[in-house]
C-alpha cells in the first residue's frame, strides 16, 4: 500500500507532533502525518475527537484522499448538469423536473452533507486556525449544504424560503479548487476587488454630482408630448388627446401648427403644464388620457429622481444607449445643454473613468500568478527553434530512393510556392462565387475547382508518399489537409452541392504557415498569438464558468417572467406572465405560442446563457434590464449593474491586462531568439566556417535543411543542444568586454587576450562547441569578434536609456558595416563624407543650389525665431486655425449673398 496516496487504499496516519506546538482556543495545534503529507489540525476536533483518535484519523485520512475529492467534484458536476436540463416550462410533477426534483437533488445534498460532517469531525469546525469554517471555499460550501438542508423542511416551499435554492448555483465554483491555476486565478480576481474601491468611490461621486444635475434641470421633460388641445371635461372625467408623433417636445421639437407641447401637471416650467377651463375640479382623468411618459423604457431612467438619474448615467457610462437619451433630452429641453451634458458625462465616466479602472487592474495584475510559467515548454521549443541553425537529415520512413525523391520533391521550394499560389487561387475563386449564380463566368469556376482539386490530390499523394501513412497522420497541418481534400472528392462525387465546399477555405491556413517561415517579424507575430491564446486558456474556462453560474442565477429570479404584451416596447406585461406560453393560443403548438416573449429571456438555459453572454458583451443589455425591472421591480437593476461591474469593467478589464503583458512577453522573447539566431546565421555565413557540401546545395534547392558538416581542416557543429547549452551574453558580461576596447583601437584579433575575452562571452568550451583557444574556436570567434565589437563600444552610451526604447539593429546591417569599416582601416584609408552628388540631386526645384540667394532667403525665413520661437512655423499654425474655424463656422443652409457668407468663402 503506497503512502502518496496514489492507490485506491486508504491507508491509517500515524500522528506525530513535530517542532513547536501552537497554542489555540480549542487547545493546540500538532502536526500530523497523512497519506505520505504533513497536516497542521486542531488537537481537539469539535471539543470531543482529539487528535489521536482513531476515528478521527481514519476521517482525516478519507477526506484528504484524492478519489474523495475527485468523487465529490463528479457530483458537482452533475449538479451542475442537472440545474442546466431542468425544464422551467415543463411540469415538476413528472418527467424529468421530478427526477431531479425528487430523487437527484436529494442524493446530492446527502452527499454534500455528509462531506460536510466528515470534514468537520476530521479539521474541527470554526473556532481555530485549521478548522473547517476558516478556509471560504468551505463557507461557501457550508452555506450551500445548509441552504439544501433547510430545503428538506416541511413547508418551506409554501414559506417564503424557496430562494435558497438560489444557493445551489454555486455549488460549480467548488469545482475550481480542483485545479490550482483555477484556484489561484480566482483569489486573484477576488484580492483586485478592493483595489478598485477608490475608484468605485470616485464613479458614485461622479454619478451622484451628474444625477443631481440632472433631477436639477431635467425633471420632468419625459411627460412632454405634442398635444391636439388643453384637457377638456367628458363625462365627468378629462380627456386628453395626443398626436401620437412619439417624440418629446419643449425643446428641439416644438410640434407642428396647431398642436400644443404640454406635460405633467407638475412640470416646473408652467408653459408645458396642461390647462383646465374652470380648474381641474377635482375630476379624473379618463382612460388613456394621463399625463404618462412618451417611451416606455424613461418609466426606469429618468431625472424625475437620483435612483433613475444614477441608473441612467451608468447606463451612458456603458456606452449602450447614450445617443437615444441625448436626443430625447434635445428634443423635451435644449440642444446645445443637452450635447454638453452627455459629451461630458461620457467622457469623465467612460472614456476617464473606466480607464483608470482597467490601470489597477492591471495593477492588481502585477501580482498574478497561474502558474503559466511552468507550461511553456511549446515556447521553449520554439525558441529552440530560432535558436538552432539547422535540422538534423530526416530519417525517411521506407528506405529507397523513390521515397527520397518524393521527400526531397515534397519540401522543394518551387512546388511548396506553386501550392500555395493553388490555395490562394482556390479562395479567390470561392469569393467569386455569387447568388443567383451568374451563367458568363460559373461554368469556369466549376472548371477551376475540378483542377484545383486534382492538384490538391497530386499534392496528397507526394506526401503520403513522402512521409509514409504514419508520418503524414502524425503531422497536424498533413493530416488536416488530407481530411479536406477527402471531404472535397466526398462532396464532389454527390454533386458539389453540398455545403461541405467551404472547408476548402480552411487550407489558407497554410498560406498563412507559409508567410510565417519566409517573414520572420509575421512568425514571430503568429507564434506570439498563438501562446498567448494558450496562456489564457484558464482565463477561459472560468469565463465560461462565471457565465454558468449567472445563467442559472438570472433563471432562478426571471424564468417564465419574460411575457410582454409588445415584447418590442416592454410597455406591459401579459397575462400569462408565470405560465409556460403565451395566453390565447393554447389550440397552436408550442412554438407558435411565444409571441410574448422577447428573444433575450431566461425561460430555458440555452437562451439565457445566450443573454448573459449579450449582457457581458454590453450590447443592448439595458434592453434586458429594462424587461427584468419591468416584470419583477426596479430593485432587480441591482443584479444588471452587478453583471456590468463584474463582467465588464473588472473580468474583461482582467483579461485584457492579462493579454498584453502574456503578449508582449512572448513577443519579446520569441524577438529575441530570432535575433540571435540571425546573427548567429550571418556570422556563419561570413566565417566561412559553415561549408555545405555539393548533397547539401542540392537540398537546399530541393527546399531541405542542409547538413552541417565541413569536407576539410577542423570540424565543428552547432546543434540545438549547444545552442541550449552555450549561454547567451547579458548586458554586464557586454559592458565588461567594451570597457576593454578604446573607440581608436582597431578591432582585436581573436587569438589575442581582448579578443578572447569578447569571444568567449559567445563561444564556450563545451562538448559541441569548439574553444576559443582552439584553431576552430578561432575561426568562428573572429566573427563574433567583428560583428559586436563597435556594437560594444555603442552599449556604453545607450545603456542609460535601454528601458521604454527598443533598439533598432539588423545584425546583417551591422556585420556588413563592420566589415567594410575594417577593411578601410586595414587599407590604412581615412573615411570621409560622400562628394556631393551631380544634378539634378541636391538642386531645389531642379535649379537653384544652396548657394541661390533666393533658397537662401527661404531657408532664412523658415529658421527666423524671435526668442525662441519660429516666425514662420506659427504664422503658418494661425492661419490653420482661423481656416478651420471659418469652416466651423460656415453653415451651407445660410443664404450665401450674405456679408459674412461671403467673408467666410472669401477666407
Amino acid at each position: 500500500m503506497s503512502t502518496d496516496g496514489e492507490t485506491m487504499g486508504t491507508p491509517e496516519p500515524r500522528p506525530t507532533q513535530l517542532g513547536n506546538v501552537l497554542e489555540g482556543n480549542c487547545g493546540t495545534i500538532v502536526t500530523v502525518e497523512v497519506n505520505g503529507k504533513q497536516k497542521q489540525v486542531c488537537r481537539m476536533s469539535c471539543f470531543i475527537f482529539p487528535a489521536d483518535s482513531s476515528v478521527r484519523m481514519k476521517v482525516l485520512a478519507f477526506v484528504e484522499w484524492k478519489w474523495f475529492d475527485r468523487f465529490i467534484l463528479l457530483c458537482i458536476v452533475v449538479n451542475s448538469l442537472a440545474m442546466a436540463v431542468y425544464d422551467q416550462r415543463g411540469p415538476n410533477d413528472s418527467g424529468v423536473n421530478f427526477v431531479i426534483d425528487s430523487i437527484i437533488d436529494n442524493i446530492l445534498t446527502a452527499i454534500f452533507l455528509l462531506e460536510c460532517l466528515l470534514k468537520i469531525l476530521a479539521w474541527g469546525f470554526c473556532i481555530d486556525q485549521t478548522t473547517y469554517l476558516r478556509d471560504p471555499w468551505n463557507v461557501l460550501d457550508f452555506v450551500v449544504v445548509v441552504s439544501g438542508v433547510i430545503g428538506w423542511l416541511p413547508g418551506t416551499a409554501d414559506s417564503g424560503l424557496s430562494f435558497l435554492r438560489l444557493f445551489r448555483v454555486l455549488r460549480p465554483l467548488r469545482s475550481l479548487n480542483a485545479v490550482p491555476q483555477m484556484k489561484v486565478l480566482v483569489n486573484t480576481v477576488i484580492s483586485s476587488v478592493p483595489r478598485l474601491g477608490n475608484v468605485s468611490v470616485m464613479g458614485a461621486f461622479l454619478f451622484v454630482v451628474f444625477g443631481i444635475i440632472g433631477t436639477t434641470l431635467l425633471t420632468g421633460i419625459f411627460y412632454r408630448q405634442c398635444r391636439e388641445a388643453d384637457p377638456i371635461l367628458v363625462n365627468a372625467c378629462w380627456s386628453w388627446n395626443s398626436t401620437n408623433e412619439g417624440r418629446l417636445c419643449g425643446g428641439r421639437n416644438m410640434c407642428e401648427a396647431g398642436g400644443f407641447c404640454r406635460g405633467h401637471e407638475e412640470d416646473p416650467i408652467e408653459d408645458y403644464r396642461p390647462i383646465f377651463p374652470g380648474g381641474k375640479q377635482g375630476f379624473p382623468w379618463c382612460e388613456g388620457s394621463a399625463p404618462a411618459k412618451v417611451f416606455p423604457e424613461t418609466d426606469f431612467v429618468h431625472f424625475d429622481h437620483i435612483i433613475g438619474a444614477v441608473i441612467l448615467v451608468f447606463q451612458c457610462m456603458t456606452l449602450e444607449g447614450w445617443t437615444d437619451l441625448m436626443y430625447m433630452v434635445q428634443d423635451g429641453f435644449n440642444t446645445p445643454l443637452a450635447w454638453v451634458y452627455f459629451l461630458i458625462l461620457v467622457m469623465i465616466t467612460s472614456f476617464f473613468m473606466l480607464n483608470v479602472a482597467l490601470a489597477v487592474v492591471d495593477e492588481a495584475r502585477d501580482d498574478f500568478e497561474d502558474g503559466s510559467s511552468k507550461n511553456d515548454t511549446d515556447l521553449e521549443d520554439d525558441v529552440d527553434m530560432f535558436e538552432s541553425i539547422a535540422d538534423p537529415d530526416p530519417v525517411m520512413w521506407h528506405e529507397s530512393n523513390f521515397v527520397r525523391y518524393a521527400y526531397r520533391f515534397a519540401y522543394w521550394e518551387p512546388f511548396t510556392n506553386f501550392i500555395m499560389l493553388i490555395i490562394a487561387g482556390n479562395v479567390i475563386s470561392m469569393m467569386l462565387e455569387v447568388f443567383p449564380p451568374q451563367v458568363a463566368w460559373d461554368p469556369g469556376l466549376n472548371i477551376c475547382g475540378k483542377v484545383f482539386l486534382g492538384i490538391f490530390v497530386f499534392e496528397m499523394m507526394v506526401m503520403l508518399v513522402a512521409l509514409g501513412p504514419k508520418g503524414y497522420v502524425k503531422n497536424v497541418s498533413t493530416a488536416f489537409d488530407g481530411a479536406v481534400v477527402t471531404v472535397s472528392i466526398i462532396e464532389e462525387i454527390m454533386g458539389g452541392s453540398s455545403g461541405l465546399k467551404a472547408l476548402r477555405t480552411l487550407r489558407f491556413f497554410r498560406v498563412l504557415g507559409k508567410l510565417a517561415k519566409k517573414w520572420q517579424a509575421f512568425g514571430i507575430l503568429l507564434k506570439a498569438m498563438m501562446h498567448t491564446g494558450m496562456a489564457l486558456r484558464y482565463w477561459l474556462v472560468l469565463f465560461i464558468l462565471v457565465l454558468y453560474i449567472f445563467t442559472l442565477m438570472f433563471i432562478q429570479f426571471f424564468a417564465l417572467e419574460f411575457h410582454f404584451k409588445d415584447p418590442d416596447s416592454l410597455a406591459a406585461m401579459d397575462d400569462s406572465q408565470g405560465q409556460m406560453w403565451c395566453a390565447g393560443n393554447e389550440d397552436r403548438p408550442w412554438n407558435y405560442r411565444q409571441d410574448c416573449i422577447p428573444r433575450a429571456h431566461f425561460d430555458t438555459f440555452l437562451w439565457g446563457f445566450v443573454t448573459i453572454f449579450q449582457i457581458m458583451t454590453g450590447e443592448n443589455w439595458n434592453t434586458i434590464m429594462y424587461a427584468g425591472m419591468r416584470s419583477k421591480g426596479a430593485g432587480f437593476s441591482f443584479l444588471f449593474v452587478i453583471i456590468i461591474l463584474f463582467g465588464q469593467i473588472l473580468f474583461l478589464s482582467l483579461f485584457l491586462s492579462m493579454l498584453i503583458s502574456k503578449f508582449d512577453e512572448v513577443q519579446d522573447t520569441l524577438e529575441e531568439a530570432a535575433y540571435r539566431m540571425n546573427a548567429l546565421n550571418a556570422a556563419s555565413k561570413s566565417s566561412g566556417g559553415l561549408s555545405a557540401s555539393s548533397s547539401d546545395l542540392d537540398q537546399k534547392k530541393m527546399g531541405l535543411p542542409p547538413q552541417v558538416e565541413s569536407s576539410s581542416g577542423p570540424s565543428f557543429s552547432i546543434t540545438k543542444k549547444s545552442s541550449q547549452v552555450a549561454p547567451q551574453p547579458d548586458d554586464d558580461e557586454l559592458m565588461e568586454c567594451a570597457t576593454s576596447l578604446d573607440e581608436d583601437d582597431e578591432v582585436p584579433d581573436p587569438t589575442t587576450e581582448a579578443g578572447k575575452k569578447i569571444a568567449g562571452v559567445f563561444v564556450k568550451a563545451e562538448d559541441e562547441v569548439p574553444s576559443p583557444t582552439t584553431e576552430a574556436g578561432k575561426k568562428i570567434a573572429g566573427v563574433f569578434v567583428r560583428a559586436v565589437s563597435r556594437d560594444l563600444q555603442s552599449l556604453k552610451g545607450t545603456r542609460e536609456s535601454k528601458e521604454g526604447v527598443k533598439k533598432d539593429f539588423s545584425p546583417q546591417r551591422s556585420l556588413g558595416s563592420q566589415r567594410s569599416l575594417d577593411s578601410h582601416k586595414e587599407k590604412g584609408k581615412v573615411l570621409s563624407p560622400p562628394a556631393l552628388a551631380k544634378w539634378p540631386r541636391g538642386y531645389s526645384w531642379f535649379m537653384m543650389t544652396t548657394a541661390n540667394p533666393i533658397r537662401r532667403l527661404a531657408h532664412f525665413l523658415l529658421v527666423f525665431e524671435i526668442r525662441g520661437c519660429q516666425v514662420f512655423d506659427n504664422f503658418i499654425l494661425v492661419c490653420i486655425l482661423l481656416n478651420s474655424l471659418c469652416m466651423g463656422i460656415d453653415n451651407p443652409l445660410t443664404d450665401p449673398s450674405l456679408w459674412y457668407s461671403i467673408m467666410l468663402r472669401e477666407l
